[in-house]
């Protein structure tokens, strides 16, 4: 993104710059740009230096290149004292001081594995020149360095005629193989009695060290079930193909096309009572036998609904007919439907007449279980009673809000007390949907007017507090509910459950 520049107009409050909300957006592109730009994660920028304004990438994300192209490119080393560089043209890494100085690299280009430097400043200094006198090798010191030094005669190496005396020999016998002596080399017998070494010394399969005997001794490759081995000795190569069937083959049932089933014939692998929970391969009968149940059966492979379905037909002739009688009730009969006669032969309400007009105020009639009907009482005064509900929320952190459902409080009630066990802030509401538009609103700010908060409480107290409501709050449900939605916010600085007890007069069910 390019950056934006704020328009401030041609003169102050001339209403030709950019509106408050235009410029500030503005602003924040701006921001959001940098910080993602610089590697930030979050809103704090990343810190590249440390106290002492030195650069410190330690843990951060960064990317510094010291290159060039050319040796030559490279600026003034004591300029630049201290600085490391790479240039394109040598391969090489050089540190500046004093003079460009190059640096040991690997010329194999690979990694340099557990590497130890195992020589003296002899190696590094001015020593290696291309100057010093020919024939000259390293040689090593009782003190760990190392000094250019004359080659000796009696060292042990070796000029053309010696090569001459001892290697390139005609006398040399078959099988005889170049053996040092412990002063000199010598042509001498192959003590393995063999033309060659070991053909191979140990071969791991599966944790199992197959070990070369001798140098006659044979590798042999055996050919399991369903598989075949193809030696090339022109190729010196063995190739292992898979006969397929058995433990190993079988089809790719990813690569079959779509296809009719053959109930007489396919078959399918599945597990079904007969089988003593061994798989197997099943017929498709087997399969269709295996699914059938209540209301489903299973002939031959085909599975078939036993259930009595009904056509517009079979409705006209059995339902929608003229000849039901007064007093007639539709029954199963067995095998279908059919008109009969009610078992009472009325449609009377038995033992009405038990009743008679002994009924008050404040009096529902009853059945007693025998078909007597009776007058009874109500009790809590037309229906009206107290009501205590104690719900836990789940385990949440300090400053985290959980939903509750009070189920025993009623359609309408009128709040009492409202008792916690610690501090927390609890919000009661008429329906869902209020307490998930309220979720944003913070603790201290009071809820707009109609948003559905029925009351709320701030317990600031360590331990039990109850809230006695005087008078009482009333409270109704909303939106065909029943049961009264509330939200409970953790303020008790640890992570933990709240529980909040509420007592309230249930006014309707």
């Amino acid at each position: 993104m390019a950056k934006q520049t704020i328009g401030i107009g041609a003169s102050a409050n001339d209403g030709s710059g950019d509106p408050l909300r235009i410029a500030f957006d503005k602003v924040n592109d701006n921001f959001n740009e940098i910080y993602s730009n610089s590697g930030t994660t979050g809103n704090t920028l990343i810190d590249l230096f440390d106290s002492s304004g030195n650069l410190d990438l330690y843990n951060k994300p960064h990317k510094i290149s010291f290159y060039y192209s050319l040796y030559a490119d490279l600026p003034a080393a004591s300029t630049y004292h201290g600085a490391v560089a790479h240039t394109h043209d040598t391969g090489s890494l050089y540190y500046a001081h004093g003079d460009w100085r190059r640096l040991l690299s690997d010329a194999s280009a690979g990694p340099i594995l557990n590497y130890v430097d195992p020589l003296s400043k002899h190696v590094y200094l001015a020593n290696i020149t291309n100057t010093e006198t020919a024939d000259y090798v390293l040689k090593t010191n009782a003190d760990g360095t190392y000094t250019w030094a004359a080659q000796s005669g009696g060292s042990g190496s070796y000029a053309n005629a010696d090569v001459d005396t001892h290697l390139n020999v005609s006398g040399a016998s078959a099988d005889q193989i170049l053996s040092w002596n412990g002063t000199d080399y010598a042509w001498v017998a192959d003590a393995t009695g063999g033309s060659a070494g070991d053909s191979f010394k140990t071969i791991a399969i599966g944790g199992i060290n197959i070990v070369a005997d001798s140098a006659t001794d044979t590798l042999n490759l055996i050919a399991g079930a369903n598989i075949t081995l193809t030696a090339n000795s022109s190729s010196d190569t063995v190739t292992i193909a898979s006969a397929g069937g058995g433990g190993g083959g079988g089809t790719d049932l990813n690569s079959l096309n779509a296809g009719v089933i053959d109930v007489a014939s396919d078959s399918i692998g599945f597990i079904d009572n007969n089988d003593s929970s061994t798989s197997k391969k099943e017929t498709i009968v087997d399969l269709v036998e295996a699914i059938a149940g209540t209301g489903l059966s299973g002939s031959a492979g085909v599975l078939s609904s036993t259930i009595t379905q009904y056509a517009n037909a079979d409705v006209n002739a059995h339902l929608n007919i003229s000849s039901a009688a007064n007093n007639e009730v539709l029954s199963w009969t067995g095998s279908d439907y059919d008109w009969v006669a009610a078992a009472s032969g009325s449609t009377t309400l038995l033992g009405l007449s038990d009743v008679g007009s002994d009924g008050t105020n404040g009096q529902v009639l009853t059945t007693d279980g025998s078909g007597a009907f009776a007058f009874t009482t109500i009790s809590g005064g037309g229906g009206a009673s107290r009501v205590s509900e104690a719900e836990t929320t789940s385990s949440i952190a300090d400053g985290a809000s959980a939903s509750v459902q009070y189920a025993t409080l009623g359609k309408s009630f009128a709040l009492q007390k409202v008792t916690v066990n610690k501090q927390c802030w609890v919000r009661i509401y008429s329906d869902t949907a209020a307490r998930t538009a309220d979720a944003s609103r913070t603790q201290g700010t009071d809820p707009a007017d109609g948003s559905g908060v029925i009351a709320e409480f701030i317990s600031t107290g360590a331990g039990n507090t109850e809230f006695k409501i005087t008078p009482s709050i009333m409270g109704w449900l909303d939106d065909s509910e029943t049961e009264v939605p509330v939200a409970i916010q953790n303020n008790s600085g640890s992570t933990g459950t709240v529980q909040v007890t509420i007592d309230a007069l249930k006014l309707e069910s």
